[in-house]
């Protein structure tokens, strides 16, 4: 009895090690091998591990190991004032685990619009016109940031959700800062942020789950990141999704939270003031390259097959087995938010000549190149994902041309559609269902287009 005491006490103390560890894919594996040493099985040994994190976790957060997704109490969401709260990110370190049904059911959910009061949901998000202020730390200084927030909820299920558009520019250096900005106008110091020589910039966008309805158990479900850095994955023995995902998630990239990931990616620090900190939110990342693979190899599947795989639930933490079970067409119209973008920028006065050459001379390449590319000899008859996986190429398209421009306006440009174009895949991806005011625009727009306008060829999809 005191040998397994002894060896329980020596598995905690592991666990214990790995949360607090520096290295992922070193650390994970030491710890696999540690327990499969004594289970003499890895899937046994990862069960072990899986359950001496929840219990390590618990003990900081009682209610962080099995919360249900299923109560909800939309009274509190109703007030000007919960974005702010929301946004305060009091929950952000308090780490939950949910379960493998939870996560599948949060995957085939159906995410219906919420308004706040306040919000502007007509508005194109990279205006950034529901923006929340929130105090930044010191550590912070000098960084911009602009946020889109909105909440959505699946009555059938009693889900609320939250989802947050973030862009972050971080200063790389305020000298550098400061040199550029002398001599130049207001509006010139501004778009400064654009230049990548000056600052980092980071754009996320976060689906949250409000457990029980309220912003102080939120509990991220899926992001999209787009920043100067990759994201390594970190698997354990037998992982699936190594030979999908890949080792190295080039940017940019998707992660899609599942109950393995809420533990084996989880990790804490305890700084000199003994106060435990959770990192949380953390799991792999596939690309854009990885992702369009995947949509090609399923949307070729017989429906047979893909009826299969959705009864053994191997989707790999991903919703789009689901999608086309149903034959779920998903649509992201590159050529309608163009237009959109110009018309906006148009009524603000920010358009001019040369930016819609820039523009134009945009698209005919990036069509001109994906015409070239295997993606456009792929069949299309009885294919889901066809416009999808053309935006998610553009995703791609738009941050490696930012990584080779050097004109700030151009920049500017090139960020905000991707913010654009991010957004609506996103919402696609997530299952968020469009606004009523965006289906009277579609509505609008259709008629518009039966009344035989034309369109430029650069836009052509």
């Amino acid at each position: 009895m005191a040998n397994n005491s002894s060896k329980k006490g020596s598995l905690s103390n592991e666990v214990e090690a790995y949360l607090l560890r520096k290295h992922g894919s070193y650390s994970l594996g030491r710890l696999e091998r540690v327990f499969s040493i004594v289970h003499n099985d890895p899937f046994k040994a990862k069960a072990e591990i899986l359950r001496s994190i929840e219990s390590n976790l618990s003990k900081y957060n009682r209610e962080a190991v099995g919360s249900k997704i299923s109560a909800i109490d939309l009274s509190e969401l109703d007030s000007e004032n919960f974005p702010n709260e929301f946004l305060k990110w009091s929950w952000k370190r308090r780490p939950f685990s949910l379960t493998r049904k939870d996560y599948k059911t949060i995957l085939q959910s159906v995410k219906e619009s919420l308004f706040i009061k306040g919000e502007n949901p007509s508005s194109p998000v990279y205006k950034f016109v529901n923006d929340y202020n929130f105090k930044l730390s010191k550590k912070h200084k000098g960084e911009k940031h602009f946020n889109d927030c909105s909440f959505f909820t699946d009555a059938s299920q009693h889900i609320a959700y939250g989802k947050v558009v973030n862009v972050q520019y971080k200063p790389i250096s305020e000298k550098l800062i400061s040199i550029y900005n002398k001599g130049k106008s207001q509006k010139e110091r501004e778009n400064g942020i654009y230049k990548p020589t000056l600052y980092n910039r980071s754009l996320s966008i976060t689906l949250y789950v409000l457990l029980d309805g309220t912003y102080q158990k939120s509990h991220p479900v899926m992001r999209y990141d787009s920043s100067p850095f990759n994201h390594h994955n970190t698997y354990y023995y037998g992982d699936k999704r190594r030979g999908v995902y890949g080792e190295v998630a080039i940017s940019p990239h998707f992660h899609f939270q599942n109950a393995d990931d809420d533990l084996l990616c989880l990790k804490k620090s305890i700084n000199s003031d003994k106060v435990v900190r959770w990192k949380t939110g953390r799991c792999n990342a596939i690309d854009c390259p990885h992702l369009i693979d995947y949509l090609l190899e399923i949307d070729r599947k017989p429906a047979e097959e893909i009826d299969r795989l959705c009864k053994i639930g191997d989707d790999f933490n991903m919703p789009f087995i689901y999608f086309k079970q149903r034959n779920q067409y998903l649509s992201v119209p590159i050529k309608k938010i163009l237009k959109g973008f110009m018309e906006s920028e148009n009524k603000s006065g920010n358009l001019s000549g040369e930016d819609r050459e820039f523009i134009a001379e945009m698209m005919s390449n990036f069509n001109e190149l994906y015409s070239q590319s295997e993606l456009a000899i792929e069949p299309t008859e009885n294919k889901i994902f066809t416009k999808l996986i053309k935006a998610i190429n553009f995703l791609q398209y738009l941050y490696d041309r930012r990584k080779v421009t050097t004109n700030v306006r151009q920049l500017e440009i090139l960020s905000n559609i991707e913010i654009e174009i991010a957004d609506k895949v996103f919402n696609e991806i997530a299952g968020i269902e469009k606004s009523n005011i965006q289906k009277v625009n579609m509505q609008t727009d259709a008629k518009n287009n039966s009344h035989g306008e034309k369109t430029d060829d650069a836009f052509k999809e």
